[in-house]
């Protein structure tokens, strides 16, 4: 009998098809490349190209024509020139009137960074908060909450009471940034409102009273809104009391501390951890025993509070945090042994020395999320050099590598750079998620993250569109040279030597408008040199 070659074929196409897909542990997908987003450019129009390229004239012109890129780009160029350009704002600002909201709110944020206190300048933000713009009134209240004439409080309580929610909004919050800085009008006018409203205060207000430290009416409006009947307005104005060191309020939380309501206790201890009062005592061991996240976290807080402050319950603070720290079932174990190492504790030092050197994945995530909080001191420093002995031992996975590598970008960039950049570019072998991690760590190496990555661009293509995404990044003129070499090279895809000269324009120092028209000026005509001349009006 004859037999069919069908299934023949079938069973050797199968086999084949098993040979052809990827063998486990023999190759690793690359973690994609991340790209910068392109740069939005506009056509100037004429009237600004004819004008020049006086920096300061070019930036100003960019307000009324430019994205809204282009306009945080002149911002930045302008910046060098504060307190220089109010005369040229306002008449700019007085040429427009009424007629263009949008530019004149613009200008409105340019001015506030010249204000001197000038006259001239007040009553342009005078004005403007009259505006029947509500766009151009809230940018002019914005900056009169920080402007330094003492007049004010009285341009914008007009707007306190507007009909536009927005702008009422933005007008109160004004009110209260100046009376939280000592405007003594702006604390007089909050005083005045909160004697209107009566049982129902605005707790915003309410709030604001904790900064008016030599004022018996804010004392005496305090009390009364302790009385209101309502818990949230009742608790902020315990809370602004316990602020200003009021006895009665010390007494209201020392009781609430020691309460059995759970929600009374948290609300409690949250209020005096931010009140930068110490007190509590009789109730702290319970709270901070308590096994309750919310609670022992906040407890935690009030017990370094008291060490820091040099309190005299400072040892017994200091007592019950080690108790905490050496509690393997204490919720808050993890943070109050950081905060003893950023005091240099010694069991906290030796505590984290040991878990450099043996504790992985989460663990040693939560150690590292430790070092990267602490100061510079030498307990760090010696960590330092653990964390690159354990990593070059090749012991290691790779998700501690990657922890340890996070570490070092920030203590030893030089040291960690080309093995963070290998683990970036899968040189190693390592797995996606790595890879991906340790790009989003190339930004903390900064000039050497640069560096390392210019060394492998002749033998990885992949290392040239990392390096102009970090350069994109961290903004350091050591990339300039780099750039502009990428640019000119044709050898590259049309993409990357785009992304290389906006890189050029996202760097704020060193010769980037030098390196930017030398570049121009070599490349043939085409799309790149239009580009460069588009970048340059949009950008520098």
């Amino acid at each position: 009998m004859r037999v069919s070659p069908i299934p023949l074929i079938v069973v050797l196409v199968l086999v084949g098809l098993v040979y052809l897909l990827p063998q486990r542990g023999e190759e690793r997908a690359v973690a994609e490349l991340p790209r910068p987003a392109v740069l939005d450019v506009t056509e100037p129009p004429t009237w600004a190209q004819q004008r020049g390229i006086d920096e300061v004239a070019r930036n100003l012109d960019r307000i009324a024509w430019g994205n809204h890129d282009a306009m945080v780009a002149a911002r930045r160029a302008l910046a060098p020139h504060a307190g220089q350009l109010g005369d040229d704002v306002l008449s700019r600002m007085r040429a427009l009137g009424q007629t263009d909201p949008v530019q004149t709110s613009k200008l409105l944020a340019i001015l506030a960074d010249q204000d001197d206190g000038s006259d001239e300048v007040y009553e342009m933000l005078a004005d403007k908060a009259l505006s029947p713009s509500s766009l151009v009134t809230m940018a002019a209240l914005r900056a009169l909450a920080y402007t330094p004439h003492q007049g004010a409080v009285f341009a914008m309580y007009p707007r306190l009471t507007a009909v536009d929610p927005d702008v009422q909004r933005v007008a109160r919050a004004a009110l209260t940034i100046r009376a939280t800085n000592g405007d003594r009008a702006a604390q007089d006018l909050i005083l005045e409102e909160l004697e209107r409203q009566g049982r129902y205060p605005d707790t915003a207000y309410l709030s604001t009273l904790r900064t008016f430290r030599e004022s018996p009416d804010a004392v005496r409006l305090l009390r009364d809104a302790t009385e209101s009947g309502v818990l949230e307005t009742s608790l902020t104005a315990w809370s602004s009391l316990l602020a200003l060191g009021d006895p009665d309020a010390v007494d209201y939380f020392e009781e609430a501390l020691a309460s059995d309501d759970i929600v009374t206790q948290v609300n409690a201890v949250r209020v005096v951890a931010t009140s930068g009062q110490v007190i509590g005592q009789d109730s702290w061991a319970d709270l901070a025993r308590s096994g309750i996240q919310p609670i022992v976290l906040t407890t935690a807080s009030i017990l370094l509070q008291a060490v820091e402050t040099n309190h005299p319950s400072a040892p017994e603070a200091m007592a019950l945090l080690e108790e905490l720290a050496a509690d393997a079932l204490c919720p808050a174990q993890v943070d109050v042994t950081t905060a003893l190492y950023q005091r240099n504790h010694a069991w906290a030092v030796e505590q984290t020395r040991k878990e450099v050197k043996t504790y992985v994945g989460g663990q040693l995530a939560q150690t590292v999320d430790r070092l990267l909080t602490a100061p510079d001191t030498e307990a760090t420093r010696q960590m330092a050099e653990l964390a690159f002995e354990r990593l070059e031992s090749g012991e290691v996975r790779d998700i501690e590598a990657a922890l340890l590598c996070r570490f070092l970008a920030r203590t030893d960039p030089e040291a960690v750079a080309p093995r963070v950049v290998g683990y970036a570019l899968n040189e190693d072998g390592v797995s996606p998620e790595v890879a991906s991690e340790m790009m989003a760590q190339l930004d903390q190496l900064g000039d050497a993250g640069l560096a390392a990555l210019a060394a492998r661009m002749s033998s990885n293509p992949r290392a040239a569109v990392l390096f102009v995404t970090l350069a994109g990044q961290i903004r350091s003129a050591a990339a300039l040279p780099v750039l502009e070499a990428l640019v000119l090279d044709d050898s590259h895809d049309m993409r990357l030597r785009r992304d290389a000269m906006d890189a050029i324009v996202r760097i704020d120092e060193g010769p980037r408008e030098e390196v930017l028209r030398r570049a121009a000026e070599a490349l043939p005509s085409g799309p790149l040199r239009e580009r460069a001349r588009l970048l340059f009006w949009n950008y520098l």
